[in-house]
């Protein structure tokens, strides 16, 4: 059920942030780069957090 969760708000941010990749977006490269830094951690926010019992104790990354 945790893992569930943390997919389903992870996917949730990701989803949120999808615009931020587009070759249209109002950003400048480099922060284009940052976001896609920040979507690369929130892939890996299952993996880094594998040792979590609880919702409460993963660890999100902040959005640029």
């Amino acid at each position: 059920e945790l893992w569930r969760q943390v997919r389903q708000e992870r996917s949730g941010l990701l989803y949120m942030s999808d615009w931020t990749q587009a070759a249209d977006a109002p950003l400048t490269d480099a922060k284009k780069a940052e976001w896609a830094e920040h979507r690369r951690v929130l892939r890996k926010v299952p993996i880094d957090n594998d040792g979590a019992t609880s919702l409460g104790e993963i660890a999100w990354p902040k959005a640029p």
